[in-house]
Order: C-alpha cells, then structure tokens, then sequence
C-alpha cells in the first residue's frame, strides 16, 4: 500500500466497519501491511423503532463481526442514535421543509464519523481512525508548520473528497485512508485473492449514510410536514399539475415526471409558502444554469493554507481561523485566484473564482464559475479544489440564472 505512515510505536488504528468490501479491504490492508494494531467498529445510528423494526441493523452487526473473525481483530460496536437524530438526520428533514436540498451524507461525516465517532475512538486509546473512504491525505507545510490536507483519491470515478470536504487539518492527521491510491476493481481483486469473494461481489450500499438502502425521498417524505403542491409552467405560468404528490421533495434540475405531457419538465425552483413548484420543459434549459451563487457555512480543513493560496495579502494574517470581521477592507484582495467547484458528488469540476463579500473569510462568499453549472441547489455543498486538494466545504444559498 502506497503512501504509507511511519510510526515511532505500534499504533492502535480504529476502522469503521459497514460489511462492504472497501471497509473490508481497508481493515486487511493496514492489519497485512503496517505493523499496527487493527479494531473494527460497527456503528449503529438509526433506532430500529422509528420503522417498527424493519431496520436490518443487526444483521449488519452479525455481517462485520464475521468479517472481523475472519481478519482476526477485535469488533466493537458504538451508538450515535441521538446525535445522528439531531445533527443529521432532523437537520435535513427541517431542510426539505424549508425548500433546500441539504446534503445527509456530508452531514454524516462532518458530525458523525468524523467527529462524534472520531472523539470516542480516540479517548478508546486508538491513535488513528481509518475508513474505506477513497481519497487521500497529504501532508502540507505552511510558514514551517506540518499541517494535513484532503487528497484527491487515485480513482477519479470513485472519488469520496465531496463527503469529506472541511474534514479539519488535525483531525485529518489522525485519519487514514488506506484505499486512496486504489482502483475500485483493484480492491475487489484483492477481497477475492484473500477468499472474500462473496464480499467482492455483493452490491454497491447506495442508501442514505448509516440509515441503509431505501428510497431516500420517500424515507425522509415520511418526516416532512407538506411534501405535495402544485407545479406550473415558468415561461407561461399554466398549471401543469395540481397537488402533486412528492413535489414538495424535489431537487432543483430533478424531472418531475408529469404524466401526459409532450415534454419533460425539469424543476427550477420551490415556494413553500404558496406549495408551488416552477418547472420548465427539456433539461438543458438555460435558466437551470448558473455561473453565480453565493455560499455560506464555510468549513475550510485549513483556512490559513486556502487563503495563502487564494488570496496571497492573507498569508501572514494570523485572524483567518476564526470569525472575526475586524480586518479592514484594505486588508485583502476581494477576487480570489482561480480555483475549481464542484456542487454534487462526482460532478464535474469546474474553472471558478470567489469574491469575498466581507473580511470575514469564513462567513461567505460569491463564487463566480466560468461555464454554466446546471442545477445549482441552495442547500447542497460547493465543495472547492485546487491542485488536486480539496480545500473545504460552504453551503449553496442562492443562484442567478446563466442568462
């Protein structure tokens, strides 16, 4: 395994453990390959009686302990029922119910494994948390100091760097990530040559982070207060459907799907007051385009090493790690250097630059995008790169049309 760590003692290395084969093939490569003591976790994070049982929790439980017999580490289970309920998941019910698209699996990550988790590992006495995650971390200095940045993973099509986006600096110097330089056919290969060939072939888990395989509006449409409403035409105002069932639910860019019409309509946007929803017909539609929006939440991994890179006169600033807005405007240079943008998972990168709105360089900022990106959806990620590391992490607010 490339990329490897060198350690002064025999480190202890936690592993999240879900049954599939990256979490698999990550706990066999560092127990095969680094002279460290490997533990497994499960972690359960959905009660069972919010669906009257219908939760497979425990027989995902049996899956990795077996898993972990047949790599000889030791299994441990945790529980994050309260904190996945008020951090995650009651966060993105009270998101749809306000007409945003947040995004539950970032949301996972940044207050659940990589925190909530990450804390309870380490006070277990592990020194680092590993998962299956395909990315890298990569060491950095700045001004003589060793900090640790995100990593594209080797993989462009499996690249996870989306979800982890604003992971901080010292909590990613604890952090391994030991299929970074894989291939996804390659850690299947190598599940199959040490016998686990039942775990290479099982399905990819596409569900909803920690909660499983179910249709995810659906499942997050049974918490929502109002998820029908009506849905227009908006180039002519004419109503397409009235009390559509789901509407409410829709993503920006998503087909809506109406039924006995000559084209498909594609959202463009949501009004929870009056329960409408905008649409227009093909799904290229200049107005699902933007090359504008603003963003705030801004979660950076390392804010002084970002804005040495974007905005050189920050460099020796020693105020850029918190919120203060007491920086001049004199201070900074409003345009950022050019850097890249992705809005969904596995999208596609695109040329961008950020105007600063305020000193304050983690309140918010514009992002202004050389192409059109098609369905920018407030309440989703902008997660930013440049030079192959992945920056951080600021929530979409709102767009203006490419036109």
């Amino acid at each position: 395994m490339k990329g490897g760590r060198v350690f002064l003692h025999r480190a202890v290395v936690a592993v999240g453990m879900s049954g599939g084969v990256d979490s698999t093939v990550a706990a066999m490569l560092l127990k095969k390959y680094h002279e460290v003591d490997v533990r497994g976790y499960f972690m359960r994070n959905w009660d069972e009686k919010e669906e009257g049982g219908k939760c497979r929790g425990e027989e995902e439980y049996a899956k990795v302990k077996g898993i972990c017999r047949e790599l000889d580490i030791p299994c441990h289970r945790v529980e994050f029922i309260p904190e996945y309920w008020n951090d995650v998941f009651m966060p993105t019910v009270v998101g749809y119910e306000q007409g945003i698209t947040p995004n539950p699996d970032v949301l996972c990550n940044a207050k659940i494994k990589f925190s909530a988790f990450y804390d309870h590992v380490r006070k277990q006495g592990c020194d680092f948390l590993a998962t299956g995650h395909y990315a890298r971390v990569k060491k950095i200095f700045l001004d003589g100091d060793e900090s640790f940045m995100l990593e594209q993973a080797a993989d462009e099509a499996k690249d996870q760097t989306y979800f982890l986006a604003g992971t901080p600096s010292h909590t990613l110097s604890r952090v391994m990530f030991p299929l970074g330089d894989l291939h996804k056919s390659e850690v299947k290969q190598l599940a199959c040559d040490a016998g686990l060939d039942e775990i290479a072939q099982q399905p990819e888990s596409m569900g909803l982070c920690f909660i499983g395989k179910r249709p995810f509006q659906e499942f997050v449409g049974n918490y929502v207060h109002y998820t029908n409403g009506d849905v227009f035409d908006a180039e002519s105002g004419k109503l397409l459907c009235k009390d559509r069932e789901g509407a409410l639910m829709f993503t920006i860019g998503q087909n809506a799907r109406i039924g006995g019409l000559a084209k498909k309509y594609f959202v463009l946007d949501k009004d929870m007051i009056t329960r409408t929803v905008r649409v227009v017909p093909g799904r290229d539609h200049p107005l699902l385009y933007s090359t504008k929006f603003e963003v705030h939440d801004v979660a950076w991994s390392k804010p002084t090493y970002t804005m040495s890179q974007l905005f050189q006169p920050f460099a020796n600033h020693t105020n850029l790690s918190s919120t203060s807005t007491s920086t001049s405007s004199s201070s900074y240079r409003k345009r950022s250097a050019p850097l890249q943008v992705r809005v969904r998972h596995q999208g596609e990168l695109f040329e961008c630059h950020i105007n600063l709105l305020s000193s304050d360089c983690l309140h918010g900022f514009e992002v202004i995008s050389k192409k059109g990106i098609r369905a920018v959806a407030p309440g989703q990620s902008a997660v930013f790169y440049k030079d192959g590391l992945c920056l951080g992490r600021a929530t979409i607010v709102n767009t203006t049309p490419a036109l």
